[in-house]
């Protein structure tokens, strides 16, 4: 007698192709979400130049009075220069505007006080909040070649 073929091993095995569908995922919705959430920020965003820092106050530090030192002032005219002044902005405004003629100035300035007052031998440079970094240090190293000089500081010059 012939038997039949046994179908019921066949009905067990799952199929292979069912299997793949399920593995697979359409992911161009996530593709098209990722691209309308870019061109949103890029939209929205602002692209402003940053701000100067708030600077904290020092926590520690002496201070250096202006009486017995030489002052060097820096202020910022109206197109964002800075104009720089013999004394705490009462005093006289460098005379020349090139870097160079400005740096010789700042020299014989604090060297002819050091001359008067040997005991003046040190610099206080106070700067409004909105100098440049730059011109700071500028004037910083003009004043490093006085080899007179014996301590520099850098404040910020009070708002009355």
């Amino acid at each position: 007698m012939a038997t039949a073929p046994d179908n019921s091993q066949d009905a067990t095995i799952p199929s292979r192709r069912k299997n793949l569908d399920d593995a697979e995922m359409d992911i161009t919705p996530m593709i098209d979400i990722t691209f309308l959430l870019l061109i949103f920020f890029l939209v929205a965003s602002r692209m402003d130049t940053p701000s100067p820092p708030d600077l904290p106050i020092a926590k520690n530090g002496g201070s250096t009075g202006t009486r017995n030192a030489i002052v060097i002032s820096l202020k910022v005219n109206g197109k964002g220069d800075a104009l720089i002044y013999k004394g705490a902005g009462e005093g006289g405004e460098l005379k020349s505007k090139d870097h160079g003629a400005q740096e010789a100035e700042l020299v014989d300035y604090i060297e002819g006080e050091v001359r008067k007052d040997a005991s003046r031998n040190k610099v206080l440079i106070l700067g409004e909040k909105k100098v440049r970094q730059r011109d700071m240090d500028r004037v910083a190293r003009a004043i490093g070649k006085v080899t007179a000089v014996g301590e520099l500081h850098v404040g910020v010059m009070k708002v009355n």
